[in-house]
């Protein structure tokens, strides 16, 4: 102790702790500075410095973190772990740690650092760092403590930082979890089998700095056996994983214990720990196998072989399984997978062992007994050997008279050579099938088994034969159509009287006759009929579909849609394509430009000029009114433009005048027309002369015309020509017979005749 600080402590037993990696003899030492160094923690983890200079104003010093990790060597964790938390508690935001008592915050940093980054706070410890740095000067150094020679100062002050960049630099803790460490099977060959394992582990640096050259090395057993198995190098990132994988083989089948370490360069980490795990293989696959005979607490009798039997031995990887039988009682039995022995009387437990040699065995085992037994007496009350039944009815099988000696629980189960196993106990009730049955109670007391025949006779009736005529299996309905129900086919051989029940799995039970009519929710009905005899219950199920009613299809057969006609046209309107699942269908045509046109399904009519929009709307009468159109266009047709006067060729004079005439014009369709003339000469251009249908011209100059008139009805047009001649009238031979050849002369005339015929009829009518 004397006047010594427990800072100066501190310094002493990490120096001692490092160097007893060297010198052994040092212990005495370390024992009594941590007896003294101990006595002056306080509560909250920091130590009593014991300086009592003047310019100490606090008895606690964050440089006392040079010892956490000499704590912790020493084995006291504990203490060094509170000295620790209290340190970091004293940090400033900036990372430093600023003690008063020296001024020295760059010394009270780094001895911080030394002592948190070890133990694995890299964040505390990280952040200290991170200030040093900012904190060095141009030149490399650090400042000195104020107050101090200033070179030997900024030494000590770079001494002090530079251990603590180390300490945060250095690969200090690379480690691995053991819990995280899995063992995937490599299977090859055919069959394949288990020949080794990887290994898979993931690495964690702990450390500020990237880890390069480390090595993963794996083990078969302890690494002091030095039975390298494999090794793989592997690169760690600061604060960061790595994932390694290696694969174990070994010639030695059986469980291994593979210790997996992490390897690094001497000198790079603080100290080793968390560096090594351990995982159990094993390369062997156990056989195994089951003991078919006995059975689990089977009884025989004295002197009875019993058969011993392994079955279902298996092993994995193809090694020969040895089997070894062995008795509680009798002791080793036999080495055989199927043998038989006689036991003694008693209770016996045999296990039986499957080895392969190279690896743990696996057991199986039955306990069973051998008894010496009085057999049971057997008497069967009812039926009466010989008894007749009729199939329907209950039969009952009554043996509760029987008894053993020995009062034994009995047991019984009765059997027909027909029917096979009809039940178990004394009394049981059971209907059987026609025939002759011979009955067989078999009776137990655990030790024997009797048994006793009866003979009986089953009268076969017959059950109704079930008919149904409709509705057909898979039929289609809809919620509108009534569904016709018919099982009057429905017969029984027995003439008995039966009784019907019609249910339906969606609307439950539907009627309780052979034949009726209705209606049907909507889904899959599974449709049930029970005839009930007296004896029998038959029932037969069929299924039908309702669904709601459906809509028709309204489908226009002819015209095709957007076709074109005349309005002469007589044009068919055919819906007869159109169709109804269910309803017989009403028609309704419509025309966008004429209206209504009809309520058949086949029309035939003409349109008017334009474009019409023809819809056919079907009607099924249950709501559903459907139609569906096409476009129609009729075309118009235009006129014929006809001149009547004058005709090609005709020679006319200058003195007479020229009758322009269009009565030979006309429009199919009976519209109105108008009309326009035009007129040239041989060698001119085309005039209009007028625009009625009639009209005349004189002509005063002499030679060859083209006359031509053009027709419209408003929508198209037409137009003719013709050519005539006129010459000068004293140039017209012939005198009065050359007038009456003018057919233009003639043509007066005839109009001038039927004018007068025409007057004179209605002046007689009018005299009447």
């Amino acid at each position: 102790g004397g006047r010594a600080s427990t800072w100066e402590h501190a310094l002493l037993l990490k120096v001692i702790s490092i160097a007893t990696m060297d010198a052994p003899n040092l212990w005495r030492d370390q024992y009594d500075i941590i007896t003294y160094v101990r006595g002056t923690q306080l509560p909250d983890g920091s130590f009593d410095d014991k300086n009592t200079l003047p310019n100490q104003d606090g008895p606690s010093e964050t440089k006392h973190a040079v010892m956490v990790t000499a704590l912790y060597d020493l084995g006291r964790p504990k203490e060094g772990r509170q000295l620790a938390d209290w340190v970091i508690s004293q940090q400033d935001p900036d990372g430093s740690f600023d003690c008063p008592h020296d001024k020295d915050t760059i010394g009270d940093t780094a001895m911080a650092a030394l002592g948190v980054l070890p133990i694995g706070n890299v964040t505390s410890g990280g952040d200290a760092l991170k200030w040093l740095i900012g904190q060095q000067r141009p030149d490399g150094s650090w400042n000195a403590i104020t107050g101090l020679d200033i070179v030997t100062s900024r030494i000590l002050s770079t001494q002090w930082v530079m251990l603590a960049v180390h300490a945060g630099l250095t690969n200090y803790n690379l480690a691995l979890d053991g819990s995280t460490i899995t063992a995937d099977a490599i299977w090859e060959g055919d069959p394949a089998r288990v020949m080794g394992f990887t290994i898979n582990l993931t690495v964690k640096n702990q450390g500020l700095v990237g880890v390069t050259g480390a090595t993963v090395k794996i083990f078969d057993g302890p690494r002091e056996n030095r039975l390298l198995a494999n090794l793989s190098p592997i690169d760690v990132p600061a604060l960061g994983d790595a994932f390694a994988s290696l694969a174990f083989r070994s010639d030695t089948r059986g469980p291994h214990e593979v210790h997996v370490w992490v390897d690094y360069a001497d000198g790079g980490e603080y100290r080793n720990r968390d560096n090594n795990a351990s995982i159990q293989v094993n390369l062997n696959r156990e056989p195994t196998g089951i003991i078919r005979t006995p059975l689990r607490d089977q009884l025989f009798g004295f002197g009875e072989p019993i058969t011993f039997k392994a079955v279902d031995i298996v092993d994995l990887d193809n090694d020969v399984v040895t089997l070894t039988w062995t008795d509680d009682v009798t002791g080793f039995m036999s080495h055989e997978d199927n043998f038989s022995m006689v036991l003694t009387p008693g209770d016996h437990h045999v296990i039986l062992t499957f080895e392969d040699g190279n690896g743990p065995s696996t057991r199986a085992n039955v306990s069973f007994s051998v008894r010496q037994n009085i057999p049971p007496t057997v008497r069967i009350s009812v039926p009466a050997d010989g008894a007749r039944y009729f199939d329907y009815q209950t039969v009952v099988f009554d043996a509760s008279a029987s008894s053993d000696a020995e009062g034994h629980h009995l047991t019984y189960t009765w059997v027909s050579d027909k029917a096979g196993v009809l039940g178990y106990g004394d009394k049981i009730s059971q209907k059987l099938g026609p025939g002759v049955h011979v009955i067989t109670v078999w009776v137990d007391d655990s030790w024997a088994n009797v048994t006793k025949n009866v003979t009986i006779r089953i009268l076969e009736t017959f059950p109704p034969t079930v008919v149904i005529a409709s509705p057909a299996h898979g039929q289609i309905y809809v919620t509108t159509t009534r569904v016709s129900f018919d099982a009057n086919g429905t017969f029984d051989t027995d003439s008995d009287i039966l009784e019907y029940f019609w249910t339906s799995n969606i609307n439950g039970l539907l009627s309780e006759r052979p034949q009726f009519l209705t209606k049907l929710s909507v889904g899959h009905h599974f449709i049930t009929l029970s005839v009930d005899d007296g004896n029998y219950n038959v029932s037969k199920t069929i299924e039908i579909d309702v669904s709601d009613n459906r809509a028709p299809m309204a489908i226009i057969s002819s015209p095709e849609h957007e076709a074109s006609y005349y309005s002469l046209d007589l044009i068919e309107l055919n819906a007869s394509g159109s169709y109804d699942l269910e309803d017989p269908l009403t028609y309704f045509w419509v025309s966008s430009r004429e209206g209504t046109l009809g309520n058949e399904p086949i029309i035939t009519l003409n349109l008017a000029r334009g474009e019409h929009t023809i819809t056919l709307w079907v009607n099924d009468g249950h709501g559903h009114n459907i139609s569906t159109s096409i476009e129609v266009t009729i075309l118009n047709l235009g006129p014929t433009a006809g001149i009547s006067s004058p005709e090609p060729g005709t020679v006319f004079t200058t003195a007479i005048p020229v009758q322009f005439m269009s009565a030979t014009s006309f429009d199919p369709e009976g519209d109105k027309l108008t009309y326009e003339w035009f007129l040239r000469p041989s060698d001119g251009e085309w005039t209009q002369i007028g625009t009625t249908a009639r009209l005349e011209r004189t002509f005063k100059t002499p030679g060859h015309y083209d006359v031509k008139l053009v027709a419209s009805d408003d929508k198209e047009t037409d137009e003719i020509t013709s050519t005539f001649q006129v010459k000068m009238s004293d140039e017209v031979d012939g005198g009065e017979d050359d007038l009456l050849s003018n057919p233009v002369f003639l043509g007066a005339i005839g109009l001038g005749i039927i004018i007068a015929l025409v007057a004179v009829f209605f002046l007689l009518k009018a005299r009447d």
